[in-house]
């Protein structure tokens, strides 16, 4: 009896010890609602400082829908409570282990299945540029092997987050998970794609708060200086090979570019301020230019929304799930999902229609239960991650940038978020099922006080 009294004692210790590293108060702060209204005001703000101008006729019938969703999806995240249980949460690092080795084992297999598909199979290259990296890559379209990899490799996300709340003393597993965190960004530069950059960015300090890691060192303040500045070449660099289609001349007028650009049709350029990028050096130009790609970027979705309702061709018809849940619904054989071309869903396709155009192409004014069922489920996992359950923190946190970029773009559509929220779903299944098997081996762990998520 004392010994089985001396290593509770234990386990309880290393609660208080693990719970002083979860951050209750920023949990608090990332509830859906406020994740949501947060969101809007940042995308308020974005638009008021953005040098440009809405350039097209604007109905009000697509506000009305986008404040309903949003009323919606707040009713669904304060009607529906779920049960409370003990706010003590149970934090035993030592149980999650065995879903954390898989995750990593599966991690690096997805990274690896990405390279050797990308670089080997569909022939892109470190040493070409972003155009014939994109040319080789449309050439050969993506099979199974490419698929399996992209299920995959989000769970370095999961890795990192438990790397950093676990506390792992290895050196060698923290170098690995920390040089698979960035990945993305690294896949992201063969491709030329923006949004991984700033999804690791987000992440990287969600993580950080939510791990109660308030304060940097000297050494990491200069690393995030230096790191910022390096940002803002690498994306000027990035727009630049964009701009340039590839050919290498980077002396190009930017007044063309302006005009031609997919967000300047419906959120156009202030005039003052297309002077004011011509001016200058070719780098201080592309700088400039960064400044009004980024919020013509955050800002045109909304408007692009307008434009849809304006112009939308079905007249009624809607696509009923095929839009969020495209990757699954392919797979089964009595869907046709080829039917429908996206140039007949949408009026000007490549470009973003918020979060709310792809939910009213898919189930027009239904869209608001959906809109409903965003919030229940958004209010669920986050009750999840209030209790300590620390398996699902990784996933909500995905949640909540999905949440807080709705104005710009539907980020379960657009940026594989689907494929995302599934990858992070792996460690969770795999847990639950290892929790029953143990839970049948060993039915006096509940009796002591130890049993898990």
């Amino acid at each position: 009896m004392i010994f089985v009294t001396a290593a509770v004692e234990k386990w309880r210790l290393k609660i208080d010890k693990f719970a002083a590293l979860y951050n209750y108060k920023f949990i608090d702060r990332i509830q859906p609602a406020k994740v949501a209204i947060g969101g809007l005001c940042f995308y308020l703000a974005v638009f008021l400082l953005t040098p440009a101008h809405v350039s097209i006729h604007l109905s009000v019938f697509p506000f009305i829908y986008i404040l309903l969703c949003y009323v919606s999806f707040i009713a669904g995240t304060v009607v529906i409570r779920f049960k409370k249980k003990d706010t003590r949460p149970n934090l035993f690092p030592e149980q999650y282990n065995a879903a954390f080795y898989l995750s990593l084992i599966l991690a690096v297999a997805g990274i690896a299945l990405r390279l050797y598909d990308r670089i080997h199979t569909r022939g892109a290259s470190f040493a070409m540029n972003m155009y014939e990296n994109r040319s080789a890559l449309d050439e050969q379209s993506s099979g199974s092997l490419s698929a399996l990899a992209s299920v995959l490799f989000p769970l370095v996300y999961f890795n990192y987050f438990w790397m950093q709340f676990s506390g792992q003393k290895s050196r060698f597993l923290r170098g690995a998970c920390t040089l698979m965190f960035f990945y993305p960004i690294l896949d992201a530069l063969l491709i030329g794609s923006r949004f991984p950059i700033f999804h690791n960015i987000i992440m990287y300090f969600l993580i950080r708060r939510i791990n109660n890691k308030k304060k940097l060192t000297a050494r990491q303040v200069i690393t995030l200086g230096i790191s910022a500045v390096l940002l803002v070449f690498l994306l000027a660099r990035l727009i630049e090979e964009r701009l340039a289609f590839g050919n290498g001349d980077f002396d190009f007028d930017f007044t063309y570019v302006l005009h031609i650009s997919d967000y300047n049709f419906t959120f156009s350029v202030d005039r003052w301020y297309e002077e004011f990028i011509n001016s200058g050096p070719n780098t201080w130009r592309t700088i400039k230019f960064l400044y009004l790609h980024i919020g013509q970027y955050i800002s045109h979705g909304i408007f692009e929304f307008n434009y849809l309702w304006q112009h939308y061709n079905l007249q009624g018809e809607h696509y009923w799930g095929g839009q969020h849940f495209y990757n699954f619904l392919r797979v089964l054989p009595l869907v046709n999902l080829d039917a429908v071309n996206e140039q007949i869903l949408f009026p000007r396709p490549g470009v973003y229609v918020s979060f709310f155009g792809d939910v009213f192409v898919d189930f027009g004014w239904l869209g608001l239960l959906f809109m409903f069922g965003w919030g229940v489920l958004n209010k669920y996992l986050w009750t999840k991650v209030a209790h300590g359950k620390v398996l699902w923190v990784p996933m909500y946190l995905f949640v909540v940038f999905i949440v807080f970029f709705m104005p710009t773009v539907n980020l379960i559509v657009s940026g594989m978020g689907i494929i995302f929220l599934t990858s992070l779903s792996v460690p969770l299944i795999f847990h639950h099922f290892k929790k029953i098997i143990w839970t049948v081996i060993k039915p006096s762990v509940s009796d002591n006080g130890l049993e898990g998520i």
